[in-house]
């Protein structure tokens, strides 16, 4: 579709229909699809204060959640005012998933679980999708609920689509069964994943690898590492600290110090281009420098035989929320 285009003629029907909220919504598709987000913002609000209602205000909701406001040089996401929108949707009784799964989206993304869960059910209840079966998983494993957030992991794997072939609720099913001590269950399906990360590169390795982590599978979480360094991953203070613990765990002493050694020096090397610059990124230089803590760390707790913690970080799902989204044919 040639947005510009449509952008234009929804801009003349507007003309003659001012008060038409369904059209002010496609017209802010269209800006957002032309990366005109300034416009599009300055629409979606005047959506809003013509007819508050349950779509316009899952709009706004979801250009805060996704795009932001104007910041600095820059855009920032506004996350509690995008919940501020969307609880004034849910209180107008809408009529599908779309404000309900939004709603705990941005829940996950601010650390509410415990919301997240609640409204995420009521989601569901009205259409169970991909994204919120997945963010369902999501509230329920921080809450420590294993078997729950397995079984709405799976779920949402089963919902993939030939538009859609994401692996992430499959790699947090995984290793949720691996914290639940079902062991072969786990490593079935990390081998699976395994099998098909070699030629996937959608597949995230790293948290394959902590599958077989959790379950003291070392030889296969070496593999799956060492196949997402191949792929050209790079890999974070968690991953580094298991490749060092797995190569002296199974004998590889040299490897495991070339490793951490490797680690290090690569991150030395990135602040030393960096202090080069007329203005280094003062975050990014906090960033390496504080990886290179967390590494020397964990090596030294290796080194006295001590099996390193690893987080598990699963992926909230995203999808479009938008009314009368002109990409999604969303209806309004």
């Amino acid at each position: 579709m040639d947005y510009q285009k449509a952008l234009e003629e929804l801009k003349t029907k507007l003309i003659n229909d001012p008060d038409n909220d369904e059209l002010m919504s496609k017209v802010a598709s269209a800006q957002m699809e032309a990366h005109d987000f300034q416009g599009a913002l300055i629409t979606l609000r005047e959506a809003v204060k013509l007819k508050p209602n349950t779509q316009t205000m899952t709009n706004l909701g979801y250009f805060l959640t996704y795009e932001g406001e104007p910041f600095d040089a820059g855009w920032q996401v506004q996350e509690e005012k995008a919940i501020m929108y969307l609880k004034e949707a849910l209180k107008l009784c809408p009529k599908t998933h779309h404000a309900y799964s939004l709603l705990g989206e941005v829940y996950l993304k601010v650390g509410r679980y415990c919301d997240a869960e609640t409204v995420l059910k009521q989601a569901i209840a009205f259409c169970g999708t991909f994204a919120n079966q997945n963010n369902l998983g999501v509230a329920l494993f921080y809450q420590g609920q294993y078997e729950q957030a397995a079984e709405r992991f799976l779920r949402s794997y089963a919902l993939r689509s030939d538009l859609n072939q994401c692996w992430h609720p499959y790699e947090s099913y995984g290793f949720c069964l691996a914290k639940l001590g079902k062991e072969q269950e786990a490593l079935s399906v990390a081998g699976y994943l395994l099998r098909q990360g070699r030629s996937n590169y959608d597949i995230y390795l790293d948290r394959v690898a902590k599958i077989f982590y959790q379950v003291d599978d070392l030889e296969n979480c070496g593999a799956a590492l060492s196949l997402a360094i191949e792929h050209k991953y790079s890999l974070a203070p968690d991953e580094l600290s298991m490749r060092i613990y797995t190569f002296r765990e199974t004998h590889q002493v040299n490897m495991a110090e070339d490793a951490y050694r490797e680690a290090i020096a690569y991150r030395e090397e990135k602040i030393a281009e960096l202090l080069q610059l007329a203005e280094p990124n003062p975050d990014y230089l906090i960033k390496l420098r504080a990886e290179i803590q967390s590494i020397q760390d964990k090596h030294e707790k290796i080194l006295y035989g001590l099996k390193p913690c690893i987080k598990f970080i699963p992926s909230i799902e995203g999808d479009c929320y938008l009314f009368g989204c002109l990409r999604h044919n969303n209806p309004y």
